[in-house]
Protein backbone atom coordinates (compact mmCIF):
# COMPACT_ATOMS: atom_id res chain seq x y z
CA UNK A 1 0.00 0.00 0.00
CA UNK A 2 2.54 2.67 0.99
CA UNK A 3 5.00 1.91 -2.09
CA UNK A 4 1.79 2.42 -4.38
CA UNK A 5 0.71 5.58 -2.29
CA UNK A 6 4.21 6.77 -2.62
CA UNK A 7 3.81 6.06 -6.61
CA UNK A 8 0.98 7.69 -6.82
CA UNK A 9 2.16 10.94 -5.47
CA UNK A 10 5.66 11.32 -6.61
CA UNK A 11 4.26 10.82 -10.42
CA UNK A 12 8.14 8.58 -10.73
CA UNK A 13 8.91 5.70 -11.99
CA UNK A 14 7.79 2.27 -10.51
CA UNK A 15 11.44 0.85 -10.56
CA UNK A 16 12.62 4.21 -8.21
CA UNK A 17 9.55 3.57 -5.75
CA UNK A 18 10.70 0.14 -5.41
CA UNK A 19 14.13 1.20 -4.65
CA UNK A 20 12.63 2.67 -2.01
CA UNK A 21 11.07 -0.01 -0.71
CA UNK A 22 14.11 -2.38 -1.01
CA UNK A 23 11.90 -4.04 -4.20
CA UNK A 24 12.49 -4.76 -7.98
CA UNK A 25 10.85 -3.09 -10.33
CA UNK A 26 8.76 -5.61 -11.64
CA UNK A 27 7.76 -6.39 -7.81
CA UNK A 28 6.57 -2.99 -7.67
CA UNK A 29 4.58 -3.11 -11.03
CA UNK A 30 2.89 -6.04 -9.43
CA UNK A 31 2.36 -4.26 -5.78
CA UNK A 32 1.01 -0.86 -7.58
CA UNK A 33 -1.66 -2.82 -9.67
CA UNK A 34 -2.96 -5.43 -7.12
CA UNK A 35 -3.28 -2.55 -4.53
CA UNK A 36 -4.96 -0.03 -7.90
CA UNK A 37 -7.55 -2.79 -8.27
CA UNK A 38 -8.39 -3.38 -4.80
CA UNK A 39 -8.80 0.29 -4.81
CA UNK A 40 -10.80 0.55 -7.48
CA UNK A 41 -13.25 -2.06 -6.30
CA UNK A 42 -14.04 -0.36 -3.04
CA UNK A 43 -14.11 2.91 -4.33
CA UNK A 44 -17.78 2.96 -5.70
CA UNK A 45 -18.67 2.23 -1.77
CA UNK A 46 -16.89 5.16 -0.81
CA UNK A 47 -16.62 7.56 -3.54
CA UNK A 48 -19.62 9.48 -4.92
CA UNK A 49 -19.42 11.93 -7.73
CA UNK A 50 -22.16 14.62 -8.38
CA UNK A 51 -24.11 14.88 -11.00
CA UNK A 52 -24.06 18.22 -13.58
CA UNK A 53 -26.70 19.19 -11.65
CA UNK A 54 -25.35 18.85 -7.83
CA UNK A 55 -21.99 20.00 -9.27
CA UNK A 56 -23.19 23.54 -10.42
CA UNK A 57 -25.13 23.82 -7.41
CA UNK A 58 -22.49 23.76 -5.43
CA UNK A 59 -20.10 25.66 -7.28
CA UNK A 60 -22.55 28.50 -6.50
CA UNK A 61 -22.93 27.41 -2.71
CA UNK A 62 -19.53 28.00 -2.01
CA UNK A 63 -18.65 30.62 -4.17
CA UNK A 64 -21.50 32.05 -2.04
CA UNK A 65 -19.45 31.19 1.03
CA UNK A 66 -16.25 31.93 0.32
CA UNK A 67 -15.73 33.78 -2.67
CA UNK A 68 -14.26 30.49 -3.88
CA UNK A 69 -15.24 29.64 -7.50
CA UNK A 70 -15.26 26.34 -9.10
CA UNK A 71 -15.69 24.13 -5.93
CA UNK A 72 -17.66 21.22 -6.73
CA UNK A 73 -16.79 19.36 -3.31
CA UNK A 74 -14.22 18.44 0.00
CA UNK A 75 -12.62 15.47 1.01
CA UNK A 76 -14.27 14.20 4.44
CA UNK A 77 -11.19 13.64 6.26
CA UNK A 78 -13.05 11.78 9.05
CA UNK A 79 -13.41 7.62 9.34
CA UNK A 80 -15.91 6.02 10.70
CA UNK A 81 -14.75 2.97 12.75
CA UNK A 82 -16.12 -0.69 12.35
CA UNK A 83 -14.81 -1.30 16.07
CA UNK A 84 -12.54 -4.04 14.48
CA UNK A 85 -9.67 -2.25 14.63
CA UNK A 86 -6.56 -3.99 15.51
CA UNK A 87 -4.88 -2.27 18.92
Amino acid sequence: MLLTLQFYATGTFQGVVGELFGVDQSTASRAINRVTLAILRLMPNHVKLPTQREADAQKVKFCAMASFPNVVGCIDGTRAHSGTDVQ
